[in-house]
């Protein structure tokens, strides 16, 4: 009995019990956590061009630190750990991503930009994984993990696109100043020029990553574009022959440049279309929306 009571008056010293919940309750509660940050960065929409970026990558990043502050002050269920664990440092890692891509997008750094979605994309494919071991069914569909990054590539896209058009087209400006060739010499080294910056335009079109929906646009554009780079091809070719070109052939091949040239336009103005984004910068230069003077 004095042992009995020895045992007993002891149980009231020593450190306090490890609060625990069931696996099933953490789960419960670190997906609503995780919801509730994916709702609302959900709910603010995505940049309409790279100035929106910032704002609503710091928002995002605020959202996704206090989901991660809720999930890490949740007590972890026994047996458990490795997977709670891994859920709190994978959504840790997504920040310093989002800062590096505000910083990119306040100075208007596409290829930082284009690099930070890269980055995220591989780090929500590792925590779509990580939740779903952790049994936290909504906290990130597919859907989340593929539109997340493209938020940041279709104002990119568009940016590039528009600035990549407008150089294009200020080059053509250019090559086309003089007028009309006076001699078969000057013919040649125009169409040397339409070829080359055409080839050049064919290369950094779409160099960038583009959205994952506009695919097909993209596609379809870069055909039209290698089909007007090889009618100029044909024109070079044709003109820098031992014999005068004929007159016949030139015909023909401008017909098929013309036709070319409106295939490349409607392409290019169907793919601007299904971006979903805007340049700050058009690609006639103007600045979209702004008020004549």
């Amino acid at each position: 009995m004095a042992v009995l009571l020895a045992a007993l008056s002891g149980c009231g010293g020593g450190d306090k019990p490890v609060r625990t919940m069931s696996e099933g309750e953490w789960s419960s509660k670190a997906n609503a956590a995780c919801v509730k940050a994916t709702s609302a960065i959900a709910e603010r929409g995505w940049p309409a061009d790279i100035t929106e970026i910032k704002p609503r990558l710091d928002a995002a990043a605020k959202d996704i630190r206090a989901a991660a502050d809720t999930i890490k002050g949740l007590p972890r269920p026994q047996g458990a750990q490795d997977k709670t664990d891994a859920v709190v440092r994978s959504m840790g890692g997504i920040e310093p991503v989002l800062a590096d891509a505000a910083r990119a997008s306040a100075g208007s750094d596409l290829e930082g930009l284009n690099a930070s979605a890269d980055k995220l994309t591989e780090l929500l494919t590792t925590l779509s994984g990580q939740v779903g071991l952790a049994g936290l069914d909504d906290c990130l569909s597919k859907d989340e993990q593929r539109w997340a990054p493209d938020a940041i590539r279709a104002p990119v896209y568009a940016e590039h696109l528009s600035r990549t058009q407008r150089e294009y087209m200020a080059k053509l400006r250019k090559i086309g100043a003089g007028g009309q060739p006076a001699s078969l010499a000057q013919a040649r080294r125009r169409a040397d020029a339409l070829t080359e910056l055409v080839a050049d335009y064919a290369g950094e079109a779409h160099e960038v990553q583009p959205p994952w929906w506009v695919k097909n646009e993209v596609r379809a554009h870069q055909a039209a574009v290698k089909r007007l780079q090889r009618d100029f091809e044909a024109l070079r070719a044709e003109l820098s022959g031992t014999r005068p070109p004929l007159l016949e052939e030139l015909e023909r091949i401008e017909a098929r440049l013309k036709d070319s040239g409106r295939r490349e336009e409607a392409a290019y103005k169907k793919l601007w279309n299904q971006v979903g984004a805007d340049p700050v910068t058009s690609p006639t230069g103007e600045t979209p929306g702004a008020e004549e003077s």
